[in-house]
């Protein structure tokens, strides 16, 4: 995550280096490594593998640089070397899967409709939206919010969304995509979280930088749903993190760069938490004890503060010991007499 203490500023990285953070939503921007030392053009280590920057007056040595080498996807933008007003000749190309378009500017995208075996589809500060359903394949999307994306029901093989400025004060008009069990929402306008019952499909939930975001209670009605993993991120207006504390079945919480929590009891109801990461959020009584009557508790990730009650590499032998001990008293039981 990007280090930063306000919900709005600058980025001194380059607008590649930017928009490949949003749509690959990496920890650190090396993780997206230029390899441009003896490569004849512009390559990059992203996500699941290597990707190619086109050069719009080189199409075909591109193209073809990207087949020889098994690349795994191709990256478009306006600001680099590609200077063409569409991206038609992608027809020559039908075994493209994976596209990243930054600074997509006023090219013409229809020429995605080509590539119906895509399956990974990132777009940023683009002038028209695609329409996502005519790509039955595709299971990633990452990109700027939109009115006229279409983000629903149809898209039904979408598995993993990440959005960038989703407009509204809730999950009430929120697209529903029932394949969906990844879904991370960047610099929403939310205020709440009102309406996400109806996404008890999602397994795997991430806030982050929701600036007018105060009220959380509503995530209890994820309870009895799929929901494993959720992560709120610089969401510094929520005052109340206690309707966490109702979702029996979660797996993995982190709350980062969020202020402050009063205490760590609202945890006891997370009785199949397995992961728990407190970054940059003080608890204020100091008592990390709660963490220790969770049963299936792993590790937890909460920095060292003076008046905390454990250290964390202290706290993280505990839970060690605890784990190990409660594996061992299975196995005994389960021993025949």
């Amino acid at each position: 995550m990007l280090e930063s203490m306000d919900d709005e500023f600058d980025d001194p990285r380059s607008d590649f280096d930017r928009n490949v953070q949003r749509y690959a939503r990496l920890p650190t921007p090396n993780q997206w490594t230029p390899l441009m030392s003896n490569a004849p053009f512009n390559e990059f280590n992203g996500p699941g593998g290597r990707f190619i920057s086109l050069d719009s007056g080189r199409i075909a040595e591109c193209m073809g640089e990207w087949r020889a080498k098994r690349m795994i996807g191709i990256h478009i933008s306006s600001m680099g070397a590609f200077k063409a007003t569409d991206v038609n000749f992608l027809k020559d190309y039908p075994d493209v899967t994976s596209v990243f378009v930054s600074e997509g500017g006023a090219i013409d995208l229809r020429g995605l409709q080509f590539l119906q075996g895509l399956t990974n589809l990132g777009l940023t500060n683009y002038q028209k939206p695609v329409p996502l359903s005519e790509f039955k394949e595709l299971k990633s999307f990452g990109g700027d919010w939109s009115p006229g994306l279409d983000l629903g029901v149809h898209c039904r093989s979408l598995e993993s969304v990440t959005l960038w400025k989703y407009k509204g004060k809730d999950f009430t008009e929120f697209p529903l995509v029932p394949s969906l069990n990844t879904l991370e929402l960047v610099q929403p306008t939310f205020v709440s979280l009102d309406g996400i019952k109806r996404h008890t499909h999602i397994q795997r939930l991430q806030f982050e930088r929701c600036a007018k975001l105060t009220s959380i209670d509503a995530i209890a009605e994820l309870d009895g749903g799929k929901l494993e993993s959720l992560v709120f991120s610089r969401c510094r207006k929520i005052s109340d993190f206690g309707a966490l504390g109702r979702l029996a079945t979660i797996k993995k919480i982190v709350i980062e760069f969020c202020g402050s929590l009063d205490s760590l009891e609202f945890l006891t109801g997370c009785s199949q938490l397995e992961t728990f990461g407190c970054f940059e959020t003080s608890v204020v009584s100091g008592d990390l004890s709660p963490l220790l009557r969770l049963p299936q508790l792993t590790f937890a990730g909460t920095g060292n503060k003076k008046h905390y009650s454990h250290k964390e590499s202290d706290l993280n032998d505990a839970l060690k010991r605890q784990s190990n001990s409660v594996r061992i008293a299975g196995l005994n039981r389960n021993m025949p007499d």
